[in-house]
């Protein structure tokens, strides 16, 4: 019963069938002080739990940094720590060959057939080579004689797969974050030149090779009503377009459910967000009045959060007359010291509870006033993508595309677009050429604004087309277009 929740559950349910608590060291007060108690003790147990394992990661932090030693001996494959250097091992010659087949040219993949047939063992003792593991040799410079420290950073994972919680995914560092340990490598099987002509060879390599696909213009912007996976384009034979976009969950094993959504038809679909985006760049005075009144939700929000600021620190005021009090009690003899440290410690804990709280209200308040819209933001933002239109290529619509935070999510009843114009959108319009240095010439914080797309009541768009306004935004109706007569490669 580590969790707090879970011991006072425990002390409810023994509460509730007339069950009493005996304690080996003093009898558990009750009541709700008793309650406030358990909490407390069994809160500031899991914070010195964090603070010692903050204290091991801070130990082997200084180890890589003050002293230059290794965090932990895992060495590469071919070598082996042997207590202040890392020297080969049985498996460095084949490490040799592996460096040797990549001064060659050869390719992950074809490395890892070779050392497959050949019948050599993985570093885990399996028979079939990764061509993900000759790809971590390739990279790692301890093969050149650098070893680096800090190379990988925990960081918290984009999807859990469980009840997991913590920074369970780890990340590679940058070159410049990592630390450069001293002379500790052994007969290096590379030297730092070929080391680098190697690595700029991948890079070019990773840049220039692989299958040529077609740039489709809403890929990462499509995502499925019924599933939630993303659609991905995809090219079409026989069809009365040449591509279309395909949902994720409509593919995959046999015997699976498989999702229902249909294949869109690219022309016309990309033709028809590009239309409505359009509309809103040239004209956004449509959206001007919801901005109008985003605005002033914002104001709201952020008052709303500094009164709750101004209660904590009202509450942190009134703690320390609390303790003042005690220790005055102390001084005049009216407690004795056991109960007087016992005393502080509970508001000690409930003050850095506040100090906490304090902390985020504080941040919360900073991202309502970030994200607070004024018309303004959206006058500057469309003259700003309106200059990116002249061209109109494919790469200045994805750009506008980013730049509003496009999401299309299609669903048996039709299509939703939404845009909003996002917090980065004013670096990213600052930065791109064709456009004026110092981003869109208005505050940073104007940000996040989710709007509606609709017209007039009864008006229906080009070719069928009908704009419904909805809560958010409108949704964008249209009959699917069905397969050609004849069968599914036409007539």
């Amino acid at each position: 019963m580590g969790e707090p929740a879970h011991r006072l559950l425990f002390r409810a349910m023994c509460d509730e069938y007339g069950v009493q608590i005996q304690c080996r060291f003093g009898q558990v007060p009750e009541g709700e002080m008793g309650e406030v108690m358990e909490f407390l003790s069994a809160w500031s147990k899991e914070k010195q739990v964090l603070r010692a394992q903050q204290g091991a990661r801070d130990g082997l932090r200084d180890r890589v940094k003050l002293r230059h030693l290794p965090a932990n001996t895992r060495a590469g494959y071919g070598y082996r720590w042997d207590g202040s250097r890392f020297v080969p091992d049985d498996h460095y010659a084949v490490a040799e060959g592996i460096w040797q087949m990549l001064k060659e040219g050869k390719t992950d993949r074809g490395i890892a057939g070779v050392l497959t047939r050949a019948g050599v063992p993985t570093p885990c003792g399996a028979k079939v080579w990764n061509p993900r593991t000759i790809a971590s040799i390739a990279m790692n410079p301890m093969y050149c004689g650098k070893k680096m420290g800090l190379r990988w950073e925990g960081v918290e994972p984009k999807t859990r797969r469980g009840q997991t919680y913590g920074k369970s995914a780890t990340r590679l560092r940058q070159p410049q974050e990592m630390v450069l340990l001293g002379d500790i490598v052994e007969q290096p099987i590379v030297s730092p030149e070929e080391f680098e002509q190697i690595q700029a060879r991948r890079a070019q390599n990773k840049a220039y090779g692989g299958r040529r696909i077609r740039p489709y213009l809403l890929s990462g912007f499509l995502s499925c009503g019924l599933c939630g996976r993303r659609y991905s384009g995809t090219g079409l034979v026989g069809w009365r377009f040449p591509y279309g976009y395909r949902c994720g969950g409509s593919t995959g094993p046999v015997g699976k459910p498989r999702c229902r959504g249909r294949l869109l038809p690219g022309p016309w679909l990309e033709e028809a967000v590009w239309l409505r985006i359009l509309a809103f760049l040239e004209d956004p005075s449509v959206f001007l009045t919801e901005a109008e009144a985003q605005e002033v939700r914002s104001q709201q929000t952020a008052g709303t959060i500094r009164e709750a600021i101004a209660g904590l620190e009202r509450q942190m005021a009134q703690y320390a007359s609390y303790r003042q009090r005690a220790y005055d009690g102390l001084v005049r003899g009216m407690t004795d010291e056991e109960t007087y440290h016992r005393v502080v410690a509970g508001y000690k804990a409930h003050e850095e509870w506040l100090n906490e709280e304090l902390e985020r209200q504080r941040k919360d308040l900073e991202k309502a006033q970030r994200e607070a819209l004024t018309a303004e933001t959206v006058r500057c933002l469309c003259s700003a993508l309106r200059e990116r239109l002249e061209r109109a290529s494919n790469e200045d619509k994805r750009f506008v595309l980013e730049c509003l935070d496009t999401c299309v999510v299609a669903a048996p009843a039709g299509l939703t677009l939404e845009l909003v114009v996002p917090e980065y959108a004013h670096g990213m319009v600052g930065t791109m050429p064709g456009f004026p240095a110092g981003g869109l010439g208005v505050s940073p914080g104007n940000s996040n604004f989710p709007f509606s797309l609709g017209k007039g009541e009864g008006d229906q768009g080009d070719e069928g087309w009908g704009w419904e306004r909805g809560t958010r935004c409108a949704a964008l109706r249209r009959r699917m277009l069905t397969k050609p007569k004849g069968g599914r490669h036409g007539a």
